[in-house]
């Protein structure tokens, strides 16, 4: 699944030459004298992380414990935000660990049923129980506990300072790419899921310079279509950033699964988008390595509408007080200016939108991509301009062919602009589409700032 890392990529594909900025700005650098290890719990065999708001997490040191309605005879009353309270049985399921194989156990006690990784349990009969197990009571939607197994665990402490400990729990890998994996984490006190990226080896030469762009330009944001960017830290020679988790995959995901996108799907991508852009230029930031990969898509329910979520800001730049000419991006996407070493500005964000609404409305690419090893060749397709002579643009509207070529323009002078984007009329003409999208964005941004949870649906089902 496609989260909020960098995808899996040849790295060769890949331009990269890094931010030239100086230290990772307001990024803690955690005391390395906190022995992760200093955690001792020498009877604690596994923990319930609570994941959902009626509930507290749970350290399990005894034999076995019951949960239930019955406050009498059982050791924890089950609360669910979404079941009346007599919908539990009095002794719903009992949770235990077996000392002389080491192994923990779940049994489901209930008249309606418990549910572990969405699989409805045997009744009374013992079960075992698995690190990062997932726990539901009545229907596999009401999850209530995620397991963590003491001595697996032990391997994620012995990596991490007990500050982050002590904030977060360290669940699954959710996402893997060239410089690092994500890790899906839970704040302890907000029982909010988040996203933790795992940067090693960064603190030194480039890769220091490289994330201090990622940090600094993601604190000066705050965008319902940009990646949200909560705190980060600096432990021993890597970088971890505490980041918004989006369940729904990746723009190419969508693309792998679609072939391609309807004028309609497109546009609300677009415009959101173009509405992130627009708040990054605004800023003098310019992202620089626009692409599928780097789009995340959370669906809302119950509309299924997709929020857009612009990420991985590694190449991003701020030009307030320079110019751009560094060679970054990747190349299918990536602007003639940057391609040939050129001075250029935030039109090259422009290009790269043009390029992934082509990509996105045809299944193709612009420009043949067995020509991008080759500048020469390139650059003569470049100068041949776009066309629109597939079968699959016979049907495309003016609109869009002309918003088309006027984003994808060789000429970064000729180009157009973002807020051009945003007004031209393949956007504007679908005022029902812009008025829906903006009051859910709206209420995206309250909720980030509110700190509320995210929906978990698609990665636990």
């Amino acid at each position: 699944m496609s989260l909020c890392s960098q995808q899996d990529v040849d790295q060769s594909s890949v331009i990269t030459q890094p931010y030239d900025g100086d230290e990772l700005p307001d990024t803690p650098e955690l005391d390395v004298e906190l022995a992760p290890n200093s955690f001792e719990f020498p009877n604690l065999w596994g923990t319930l992380i609570s994941i959902d708001s009626e509930m507290e997490h749970i350290e399990l040191s005894k034999d076995e414990y019951t949960f239930g309605r019955d406050s009498l005879h059982v050791d924890f009353v089950l609360k669910h935000s979404s079941c009346p309270d007599d919908n539990f049985s009095r002794k719903h399921f009992t949770i235990g660990f077996n000392g002389s194989n080491r192994e923990a156990y779940i049994i489901d006690n209930s008249t309606n049923g418990t549910f572990v990784n969405s699989h409805k349990l045997v009744k009374d009969v013992r079960h075992h129980l698995q690190h990062l197990t997932r726990i539901s009571v009545i229907s596999e939607k009401n999850k209530v506990f995620i397991f963590l197994e003491e001595l697996q665990y032990q391997e994620v402490r012995s990596l991490l300072s007990d500050t982050i400990l002590s904030k977060y729990f360290i669940c699954d890998e959710v996402g893997k790419g060239c410089f690092g994996t994500v890790k899906l984490c839970i704040q302890k006190e907000t029982k909010l899921y988040l996203a933790m990226k795992e940067v090693e080896n960064a603190i030194d030469g480039d890769f220091k310079k490289y994330f201090a762009s990622e940090v600094s330009n993601l604190k000066a944001v705050s965008h319902p279509n940009i990646i949200t960017l909560y705190e980060s830290f600096i432990y021993g020679d890597t970088i971890y950033m505490v980041l918004e988790f989006i369940p729904g995959g990746d723009l190419n995901r969508k693309m792998a699964e679609c072939g391609k996108l309807g004028e309609a799907d497109c546009r609300a991508i677009v415009y959101q988008i173009a509405m992130a852009l627009h708040h990054l230029h605004s800023l003098n930031i310019v992202h620089r390595d626009l692409k599928p990969a780097n789009i995340l898509l959370k669906q809302v329910k119950p509309s299924n509408i997709n929020i857009v979520k612009v990420c991985d800001f590694g190449l991003s730049k701020n030009i307030d007080a320079s110019t751009l000419k560094s060679k970054v991006g990747t190349p299918m996407f990536v602007a003639p200016e940057v391609l040939f070493g050129n001075h250029y500005d935030q039109k090259v964000d422009v290009w790269s939108l043009g390029v992934m609404l082509y990509f996105c409305l045809s299944g193709k690419y612009p420009f043949p991509s067995e020509e991008n090893s080759n500048h020469a060749l390139l650059f003569e397709a470049l100068k041949q301009g776009v066309t629109f002579s597939a079968h699959c643009w016979m049907s495309a509207s003016r609109d869009v062919k002309n918003m088309l070529l006027r984003m994808i323009m060789l000429n970064p002078l000729k180009r157009c602009q973002v807020r051009d984007v945003l007004m031209h009329p393949w956007i504007t003409k679908d005022q029902i589409m812009t008025n829906s999208l903006n009051n859910i964005l709206l209420q995206e941004l309250n909720n980030i700032n509110a700190g509320n949870p995210v929906n978990l649906d698609t990665p636990f089902s």
